[in-house]
């Protein structure tokens, strides 16, 4: 069969351009945009896509559905309907059995735990707003969500005792030595701000209270690079980047002051730059404090980061991410969990005394895998939804032995969980692997963790 360039180009223009508009009805059907929002944001979503691999492998996805079809097309028309029933048969439902055959096979591997656990439906909040068991005890109930905030998601979030919801706004940076993207003032970026104050107001009306934790997203990852490795390569980059920053932190403090978000964190895993740029967070943290009136804190790493920063003194809380390996391998009991959080447990301690400051895990999460307990800021990948075994016990027993070391500490102030998934859904595969909480034991066992005493 001779190439013909013309016709090639032809058939990848048409998968392209039918490619970007499967993507941006997708993104009108079932993302959390409005109509106008959508028409204002849409050619910069595209743009940003085609720089995207996963974009690309869709794109040829449907380059070979054309190429196929030509090719049964050409056939039924050479060699009539019998012979094209002949080559989808083995081209086509053959290679697809095989396919679904040993994907089942991987599922019955992974899936395989055998955990039963009877859910205590008496500590949830049956009522339409969040408790307020804060005012008793000072701790914060709180959880990252993503998706569609409504009334449905938020009933969810109040009848397991969350009394805070954590929203991520994001921050674009391509390379970890380059320089922050600029704050844009784009009718995109307005429409996420739109977004983000719509989602504070629901949240208030029904009497959860708000954290707003701005976080970096590193696109380029490569040798291995991810936030905690941000370091502008030279003086002119880092005055460019400190810049930015200060713009996108402002920005986002005067939103927060605007709608009476009770917590601001100024920043989250720049391990790097906390400790060699000390006297820029004071800084920023004065600048901060000039324009939002509300508590401050900062999300520190739990590796080599929160027991060196130096500027403690001037926020409310010490801020920890905390991803603290409890164990050394997987299929831990629940006692040696227990017994991994006393080493960490006596560090944070100490640094809380050092600096006259109570302590927040500004996130805590577990996936629902055997290593979870082990690494636990390990995140999942499509490999793993196919030959990792999935562990709900795991997951649950991790939570358990917070609640049962940690969480009763003085000192201790309270937990942002990651995360919450309003739109959760495991797609084609048996059991959802990732750190949401939704509809797993893990669910049940933070909110008996948050209800008083007396109600468990």
């Amino acid at each position: 069969m001779n190439f013909r360039p013309k016709r090639f180009l032809f058939k990848l223009l048409f998968s392209f351009v039918f490619g970007n508009f499967l993507v941006s009805l997708a993104i009108l059907l079932f993302g959390d945009v409005s109509l106008d929002q959508f028409k204002s944001s849409i050619w910069d979503i595209l743009q940003k896509l085609i720089v995207v691999w996963q974009f690309w492998v869709f794109i040829m996805l449907i380059f070979g559905l054309v190429e196929l079809v030509l090719l049964f097309t050409n056939i039924y028309k050479k060699s009539g309907f019998k012979r094209l029933i002949n080559r989808f048969v083995l081209f086509v439902i053959i290679p697809l059995l095989g396919v679904v055959g040993l994907f089942k096979i991987s599922q019955f591997y992974v899936n395989g735990e055998v955990y039963d656990y009877t859910w205590n439906h008496r500590v949830e909040n049956k009522s339409e707003c969040a408790s307020n068991f804060y005012a008793e005890d000072g701790k914060q109930r709180g959880v990252h969500v993503f998706g569609k905030i409504d009334e449905r998601s938020l009933r969810s979030l109040i009848q397991n005792n969350f009394e805070w919801i954590t929203f991520t706004p994001y921050i674009g940076q391509d390379h970890f030595d380059g320089t922050l993207n600029k704050l844009s003032f784009s009718p995109r970026q307005k429409s996420r701000d739109s977004i983000l104050t719509e989602k504070i107001a629901l949240a208030h009306n029904r009497g959860l209270k708000v954290f707003l934790k701005p976080h970096i997203w590193l696109s380029s990852r490569e040798n291995g690079k991810w936030r905690s490795d941000i370091f502008p390569k030279n003086e002119s980059t880092w005055r460019e980047w400190s810049s930015n920053y200060r713009e996108h932190l402002l920005h986002f403090a005067k939103i927060a002051e605007e709608n009476n978000v009770e917590l601001l964190c100024i920043g989250t895993e720049l391990s790097l730059l906390t400790i060699k740029k000390p006297n820029f967070w004071k800084q920023m943290i004065t600048e901060v404090k000039s324009v939002y009136s509300g508590q401050l804190t900062y999300g520190a790493n739990w590796d080599e980061e929160y027991d060196s920063i130096t500027f403690w003194e001037d926020l409310d809380f010490i801020g920890i991410q905390a991803y603290f390996p409890l164990v050394q391998k997987g299929n831990a009991s629940l006692e040696a969990m227990e017994e991994g959080w006393k080493a960490p447990l006596k560090k944070m301690r100490s640094v809380s005394q050092m600096f006259g400051k109570p302590v927040i895990f500004t996130e805590l999460g577990y996936k629902s895998t055997l290593d979870a307990a082990s690494r636990p800021w390990r995140w999942i990948t499509f490999y793993d939804r196919l030959f990792t075994k999935a562990s709900l016990k795991t997951q649950a027993n991790a939570y358990r032995a917070f609640f049962n070391t940690i969480w009763k500490e003085e000192w201790f102030y309270g937990v942002h969980v990651w995360k919450w998934q309003t739109n959760n859904s495991s797609g084609i595969f048996e059991k959802d692997h990732s750190f949401t909480i939704q509809d797993k034991p893990g669910q049940n066992i933070i909110a008996i963790g948050f209800a008083p005493k007396n109600d468990k």
